[in-house]
């Protein structure tokens, strides 16, 4: 059997031999869905410190929880499924199933680069944030003109319209769809 201890590491597994124990129907219910012995504490290097009340896996080392803080299921529950999904995941699932309406405020680009450029070195940080600030009027919020020469093409002398189906929008983003379609009428966009 693999366990794995989220609290301790959400990606580590230990492997444990159970010895399953059926329990009659007529008896009330167990109280732990499963409980690990001394030899598979020991063989996966867990220290318990009952001086301290701390339990030690993997050098990390925890408070051992009150008896009464695992009985409440609901809890259980969530505590698994906060492991079960990894974060990056939950979050493409959550931006794909839904979508914000769109947010359309001026950028406060100096707090975006030191936000969310940590990675880049403080000579690069500021090289970004000058260039950004040089074009700082497409990060107003607001809509612009596309300042271009007209375009035109020709159409070939034989050439036919043709028409399609509209793209089907799902139902669930419906509602966000519409609510920015509206927006721009109410700008005036042709």
């Amino acid at each position: 059997m693999e366990v794995k201890c989220p609290a301790f590491s959400s990606s580590k597994r230990f492997t444990l031999k159970p010895n399953v124990v059926t329990v009659p129907k007529s008896a009330p219910p167990p109280t732990y869905n499963l409980i690990i012995g001394i030899k598979s504490l020991a063989n996966i290097g867990a220290i318990l410190d009952f001086a301290t009340y701390n339990l030690t896996l993997n050098s990390v080392k925890l408070p051992m929880r009150p008896f009464d803080s695992l009985i409440d299921h609901n809890t259980l529950s969530n505590m698994l499924q906060e492991h079960l999904e990894p974060k990056s995941t939950a979050e493409a699932t959550h931006h794909a199933v839904g979508i914000p309406d769109a947010s359309y405020e001026k950028a406060d680009l100096p707090s975006i680069v030191n936000e969310h450029c940590k990675h880049l070195t403080t000579d690069q940080r500021n090289k970004l944030l000058r260039l950004l600030l040089t074009y700082e009027v497409l990060c107003d919020g607001t809509l612009g003109d596309w300042q271009t020469k007209p375009i035109s093409f020709e159409l070939k002398p034989n050439a036919r319209p043709h028409h399609v189906r509209v793209f089907p929008v799902p139902h669930i983003h419906l509602k966000t769809l519409k609510t920015e379609v509206q927006r721009l009428v109410d700008l005036g966009v042709p």
